[in-house]
């Protein structure tokens, strides 16, 4: 009798568990706030911390305008706040659309040429946050850009130097295929390459977006096997030449239907994704959240935040913050800090060991690191850069690590003291102050010893290379500058570290 009782309630809690994973899994309708009976709601940009999102709208009945670019925030209770179209300069009276969004919200990719004059070309811009609002959007100036098709696509990815285009070209298998680009040193973008086969068909491939991992791209495809008019497929980037992918997947019939879908875009946790679709809409497209199965995720990013401030007077600054992979030095990434606030946001990939360095005019440029050669999972770190200004100091360079109870410089630290002994031979009316730091653990008396001996071995790499000892002034400071708390292993090696700021005589 017992049993008889109790399998109805068993039925009863695994239908709740399976309906319950079913609904997680599943396009999810993000509601009336943002979707609309008589519009079509397209390409959704999500934040990188998930909580801003811009969208596109158009072909409203009953209206005479053009796509004009939307934006929402999330509310306290989670939701998203009713929609609000966005003024000039990114609207006007033509078709506007937004392309991507940095991970700090500061800048802005538009599609389509803004002329001076109020009339619009075709091509891309880019548009950034100032203390006024958004810049008027500035052309991206693309070798040899040119499409066959009446509409284009494109993707500006975190690390701000790598552009995705979905257009149709001379070498096009058929119809618009996705192509890549990438940032000069003059600031031009390259002609655009082909992402090959694997990705592209005789049919239309559209809506790139490459994941914060900088690998897993997300597109959708008329011409790969699907369910209907056009599906989302997922391919990973095998190696650096941006021409080997992975043979693409079908996301499967939780997300693509015998309908069109398309913009699939991601959280930088990994965790969630934006998508549209006309099936379960209010009306015509709209745009859908659905939590990505583990097989989909894009790989572990670390989401840097934080603000720059003036070290002197601790007012926000507005700042270019260069990201890149030591001891090699090859480029990562940049961002800028806002204007205001001065606050920045950028997503890393797992698997390197980074340097960023933080320049302003009459400031002097301030370099930190971070170690994600042993990150598994989605995590957030932040951490202030505090700016010097130009006339107190004219470098300051702080990632210089150890071991735990150890004096030997790492391996990593190379790249920097590189950079500070080619400064100081550049330099000879400078002197460098060297300041040693130990985190918290031991006693005071060998941890005073422990720094001061940071300070000299860091002393003599440079005496070693021709730097005249005079020019060197070494402190340990031991335990009395923490930079981060010491109850987690990652706060204490940041703490055991060496300092340098350098002085005109």
């Amino acid at each position: 009798m017992k049993l008889f009782w109790l399998l109805p309630l068993f039925l009863l809690l695994f239908s709740f568990i399976q309906n319950s994973f079913s609904e997680e899994t599943t396009l999810q309708n993000i509601g009336n706030n943002i979707n609309t009976k008589n519009c079509n709601e397209l390409n959704p940009i999500v934040s990188s911390d998930g909580s801003k999102l811009f969208f596109c709208r158009c072909d409203c009945d009953n209206s005479n305008e053009n796509q004009n670019i939307w934006f929402s925030e999330k509310g306290s209770n989670g939701k998203w706040m009713p929609a609000v179209k966005l003024g000039a300069p990114l609207n006007n009276k033509y078709n506007n659309f937004i392309a991507s969004v940095s991970p700090d919200g500061n800048t802005i990719l538009l599609g389509g040429i803004y002329h001076e004059n109020g009339t619009m070309g075709r091509g891309v811009s880019i548009s950034r946050l100032s203390e006024n609002g958004w810049t008027y959007p500035e052309p991206l100036e693309i070798d040899n850009y040119y499409n066959k098709s009446e509409f284009s696509g494109f993707f500006l990815c975190d690390d701000g130097k790598t552009l995705l285009l979905s257009l149709q070209r001379e070498d096009s298998r058929g119809e618009k295929d996705i192509y890549v680009s990438f940032m000069k040193n003059d600031g031009r973008w390259s002609e655009p390459i082909s992402l090959g086969n694997n990705i592209n068909t005789a049919e239309d491939e559209i809506s790139p977006y490459l994941a914060s991992d900088g690998i897993t791209l997300f597109f959708s495809s008329k011409g790969h096997k699907g369910y209907g008019d056009a599906d989302i497929f997922i391919s990973r980037r095998l190696d650096k030449s941006w021409t080997n992918w992975s043979e693409p997947v079908n996301l499967g019939d939780e997300i693509n239907t015998e309908g069109w879908e398309a913009y699939y875009k991601t959280t930088a946790s990994g965790e969630y994704a934006y998508c549209v679709s006309e099936k379960n809409s209010l009306g015509k497209s709209d745009i859908f959240k659905t939590k990505i199965p583990d097989r989909f995720r894009p790989n572990a990013v670390m989401l840097v935040k934080g603000k720059v401030i003036n070290y002197k007077t601790m007012a926000p600054l507005e700042s270019k913050i260069n990201f890149s992979i030591i001891p090699d030095g090859d480029e990562a990434g940049y961002t800028s800090s806002n204007p205001v606030s001065g606050s920045f946001r950028m997503t890393l990939p797992a698997g390197h060991y980074y340097s960023y360095e933080a320049m302003a005019p009459e400031f002097v440029g301030s370099n930190y690191d971070l170690d994600l050669r042993e990150l598994y999972g989605y995590k957030e770190f932040e951490r202030n850069i505090e700016l010097v200004p130009a006339e107190d100091s004219l470098v300051c360079i702080r990632n210089i690590f150890f071991a735990s109870n150890q004096t030997k410089l790492s391996k990593e630290s190379s790249y920097e003291r590189k950079k500070l002994l080619e400064f100081l031979s550049e330099n000879p009316n400078t002197v460098c102050e060297i300041s040693g730091y130990t985190d918290s653990r031991g006693s005071k008396e060998i941890n005073e010893k422990l720094s001061r001996e940071r300070a000299k071995n860091a002393a003599n790499y440079f005496i070693r290379l021709g730097i005249s000892s005079d020019r060197l002034i070494m402190k340990g400071f031991a335990m009395k500058k923490f930079v981060m708390p010491n109850d987690t292993e990652e706060g204490r090696a940041l703490n055991r570290r060496v300092e340098f700021k350098v002085y005109e005589r």
